[in-house]
């Protein structure tokens, strides 16, 4: 016996699907309940998946093969009658025995508890098959029912004065389902309906095999495909796919433009037909389908489709369906994503991760990972996403830092030239330059101060998100839906939870989500499906879509009050975001601007000879990394050199500042403006700050149809 000779193939396919392959030398000629029957040098022979075992089997012009309680039953025609031989897993053949000698086309074999042979008779030699012929004439349609020993338990004919025959038969649930063909004008049990030769007909008959319906199509081909499943009824054709109910009512039909070679019903509920260069793949729900170019399937290829394996021109070969393989384009620990692979014949098996370069969560960059598989029909394969590790750092281009912070960052670190590890503490004042290194060389430069006289804070080390939001306030995800139709929407699971709080604008088409989240910080939400409801069924929608939002703090509310003239005292609320002092002096020549840290220091400027407006403003950061100002004075100043404004003075600090006081010099003249507001300036300030972050953010989604993307509303 020639050995399997595995080569790893993987083709990406319109990103749901992924073609896999494994090339044999084997003539497979079927593949069931971890069997292989394969044909070398012209002889059959039998083995078990793992070749640990081979025997070879009589010669035979036709065969058939089932499955008997987990045994191989190989069915075969020799030039006087139907033979069967029965092997158990070790390959031990149990049993050989002549079923009927009766010359017979046989097309199928199933056992359940008993074993059913269908197809037709024409020529008649046995008395008990001459009793049952009554007055038919031409080819017959015939089941078959043996027991467990083998011995004839019924025969059941059905036919007219033409030509009728079985191609298939299902085993359902308190019956059987049958296809077949007839010629039309044939009277008998299936009428006389059929418009040409060898129309297809399909019926149901009882467990005793007497037929109670049957519905005969308006076509004439070789059926592809026949199963029952999921309570319908599926019947492939080369050109047309039909879904029938219990009673064989049409509930779907789908015509195609081609001819297919060959179909096969999938684990992931589709139903496959393979044509020239191409895969058609038909939801079974509501027949909706996509063409997908293949790689494998030439104009000439031979396809051989057994109920463990699809054997396309010396390869085995299936299609992986990735719907339910999710992996975030940026590396999120903190959720928690699918990664099932489904083929054909079942749940892939996972067996490692790898990665190049090695893969690293505390280092950024790009990495290729590779998730390897074997699937149910016994194939390695791989699948490849890219994943970032995005930029982290708790320190941003020009801040002032406190003495004593610990950085945070991802990639290799160089502070000041030398390496430096995550948690590094900062206990030398001045400038400082941190190097971050990805896993490609790439470098980022960021330039900043550490002062002993910097308040305490801790800044984020997010540096990507989708969205931003304000923390404590509502804000909403719009999803676009189409083709809704009678659908009822039940719910949205975001993050594991169910969302049932919707708005559904049905002019618009768009359904919007409600969302809050009152801690402050990075927040990901994973819309995992959508609920819905079609003729009184619950059925769910994958959207499999990630949304990183930042929610940003609100600012900081200062109640300041003047307690002696050019002396103010400021009340701090919420302080946390607060990162420093900044001056501006601005006159015709230009702009002089100068960033002091928080704390007890004296506020000052280097100026040319001359007179400046000014502006003093405490900087501080919602929590992106983008400082915004609350103004506090504005004036003018006469000076040259360096020219000292004023001094800030820390009252209180806890884990944020709580109270300050600010001294301005005398030659600080106020603005009029502020001079009239006085004891008003808490108000104006507060009014600034619940200004805020106002509108929504959202993303518009895949749903029924629709093309998934995101966008941003803009604040009204």
């Amino acid at each position: 016996m020639l050995k399997m000779l595995f080569v790893f193939l993987s083709s990406f396919i319109a990103g749901k699907y992924q073609e896999i392959a494994s090339a044999t030398e084997e003539s497979i000629r079927d593949a069931r309940g971890g069997y292989v029957l394969f044909e070398e040098a012209g002889i059959l022979c039998l083995r078990d998946e793992k070749a640990s075992w081979v025997v070879q089997l009589p010669e035979a012009s036709e065969h058939l093969s089932a499955l008997k309680n987990g045994n191989y039953l190989f069915l075969y025609r020799t030039d006087a009658a139907w033979e069967v031989q029965e092997f158990d897993f070790s390959g031990k053949l149990l049993r050989s025995e002549v079923l009927i000698k009766n010359p017979l086309l046989l097309k199928d074999a199933v056992y359940t508890d008993a074993l059913y042979l269908s197809g037709s008779i024409t020529v008649y030699q046995e008395d008990f098959l001459l009793e049952r012929r009554e007055n038919r004439a031409g080819e017959d349609a015939i089941i078959l029912c043996f027991d467990e020993d083998y011995g004839l338990r019924d025969v059941r004919i059905y036919g007219g004065y033409l030509n009728e025959s079985i191609c298939k038969l299902v085993p359902a649930e308190g019956c059987f389902y049958a296809v077949g063909r007839k010629d039309p004008e044939s009277g008998g049990d299936f009428g006389n309906g059929g418009r040409q030769a060898n129309s297809v007909f399909v019926a149901r008959l009882s467990e005793n095999l007497e037929l109670e319906d049957y519905e005969i199509l308006a076509c004439s081909a070789t059926p592809l495909a026949f199963v029952h499943h999921k309570d319908a009824l599926y019947l492939a054709l080369p050109d047309r796919l039909y879904k029938f109910d219990s009673d064989l009512n049409v509930l779907l039909k789908k015509r195609f433009e081609k001819n297919y070679r060959g179909a096969r019903i999938t684990s992931y509920d589709k139903l496959l037909f393979f044509g020239e260069e191409e895969v058609e793949i038909v939801d079974i729900l509501d027949f909706g389908s996509e063409t997908l170019s293949s790689q494998h399937l030439r104009e000439d290829a031979e396809i051989g489709i057994f109920p463990d394996a699809i054997i396309v021109d010396g390869f085995r070969y299936d299609l992986a369906s990735l719907e339910d393989f999710v992996v975030f384009e940026r590396h999120v620990p903190e959720i928690e994503s699918p990664k099932t692979v489904r083929t054909v014949f079942g749940e892939a098996e996972f067996l490692e991760e790898l990665s190049e370069p090695h893969f690293d969560p505390q280092v950024h960059g790009e990495y290729l990972k590779e998730f390897r598989f074997r699937s149910a029909s016994e194939i390695f394969f791989s699948v490849f996403r890219k994943v970032e590790v995005p930029l982290r750092a708790n320190v941003s281009e020009g801040g002032i830092y406190p003495c004593g912070y610990r950085l945070q960052f991802t990639g290799h670190g160089e502070l000041d030239g030398k390496t430096v590890l995550n948690n590094h503490v900062l206990d030398r004042e001045g400038s400082r330059r941190l190097i971050l290194t990805d896993n490609s060389g790439k470098k980022t430069e960021i330039n900043f101060t550490v002062s002993k006289a910097q308040t305490e804070f801790r800044e984020t080390v997010a540096t990507v998100w989708d969205f931003e939001a304000e923390a404590g306030e509502p804000f909403f995800l719009e999803l676009p839906l189409s083709g809704i139709g009678e659908r009822i929407i039940k719910s949205v699971v975001v993050n594991g939870e169910e969302i049932r709080d919707l708005l559904y604008d049905p002019a618009a088409g768009v359904l919007t989500i409600p969302l809050e989240e009152n801690v402050p910080g990075i927040k990901h939400y994973y819309f995992e499906r959508l609920l819905y409801f079609e003729d009184g069924k619950l059925l769910n929608l994958p959207l499999r879509q990630l949304v990183t939002v930042n929610l940003l703090e609100q600012a900081p509310r200062i109640s300041m009050l003047e307690i002696s003239p050019l002396v103010f005292e400021a009340e701090v609320e919420s302080g946390g975001t607060l990162r420093c002092l900044e001056v501006i002096a601005l006159n015709a020549t230009g702009e002089v601007r100068k960033i002091h840290p928080l704390g007890t220091v004296n506020i000052h400027l280097e100026l040319e000879k001359g007179e400046y407006d000014f502006e003093i403003s405490l900087l501080y950061d919602p929590g992106n990394k983008k400082l915004e100002a609350l103004p506090l004075f504005s004036g003018k100043i006469k000076g040259e050199g360096t020219v000292k404004i004023g001094e800030i003075n820390i009252v209180r600090k806890h884990e944020s500042l709580e109270k300050f006081r600010i001294g301005l010099e005398k030659g600080v003249t106020l603005s009029a403006e502020k001079n009239e507001q006085g004891k008003e300036v808490s108000k104006t300030i507060r009014n600034l700050v619940c200004g805020g972050l106002a509108g929504a953010v959202c993303f518009s989604g895949s749903l029924l149809f629709a093309k998934l993307g995101k966008r941003k509303k803009k604040s009204a």
